[in-house]
């Protein structure tokens, strides 16, 4: 036994110094990582289980924009277009100053244009908007961002929704006014995670139920100018 008491010593303390590890080792984020808990507690004051929203609103907010502009076919002689851009990265159209001197034209056209920074594939956005003059509303639009949110026009054999919109900014006046000022308001609203952008309806989306957000566009200025 004096022989093999050392030997069982030595096995003993190599035993005690092997690092030991639990059978339930509790969960613990890695490099600063939320928990599943933690992901999908509160996101824009709704309850979402983690993964059911890949994107937020904000990302909506930073990449969606809406250009108004006087279309092509009423620039002439009789209208001067004005157009300025922003000093931002994404050089978009922060205002259009329009003159028109007479004689007045009959029609005046605008073209609102739903210009997106980024594709929509798995979290469509539900687009529904309004034109106002004044404070009054001359027209109403509605479309959808998805995977073609960054098309500029139609595609041949694909069901590509609308994203640019047109009219008259004169229609209904009884007489021309010294100025206008036109702009566009959108309500952008982020579907969840797997809606089918080619089965939504935009108008039928509640707001109630997702977030959503709302969009502008430069405003149009419009001095008319009687000789």
């Amino acid at each position: 036994m004096k022989r093999t008491l050392p030997a069982l010593l030595l096995a003993a303390f190599i035993m005690g110094c092997q690092p030991k590890t639990p059978s339930n080792p509790p969960d613990a984020p890695t490099n600063g990582a939320a928990t599943p808990s933690q992901a999908g507690e509160v996101t824009g004051g709704q309850n979402i289980s983690a993964g059911e929203l890949k994107l937020n609103i904000g990302d909506v907010e930073a990449q969606v924009f809406i250009a108004a502009n006087i279309a092509e076919e009423s620039r002439g002689l009789q209208v001067a277009v004005k157009e300025i851009i922003t000093p931002s990265a994404k050089k978009m159209l922060g205002m259009c100053i329009v003159t028109v001197t007479a004689p007045f034209p009959k029609t005046l056209w605008a073209e609102f244009s739903i210009k997106s920074f980024q594709a929509f594939p798995d979290q469509p956005v539900a687009m529904r908007g309004v034109v106002l003059r004044g404070e009054e509303t001359i027209g109403k639009f509605h479309t959808v961002l998805g995977k073609y949110a960054q098309v500029p026009g139609p595609v041949e054999g694909m069901n590509v929704p609308e994203l640019v919109f047109k009219l008259d900014l004169l229609e209904g006046l009884a007489e021309i006014p010294e100025t206008l000022a036109v702009y566009a308001q959108f309500e952008a609203l982020l579907m969840p995670l797997g809606t089918g952008a080619e089965t939504l309806d935009p108008l039928a989306a509640a707001i109630e139920e997702v977030p959503s957000a709302t969009i502008r566009s430069n405003p149009i200025r419009i001095k008319f100018i009687s000789q």
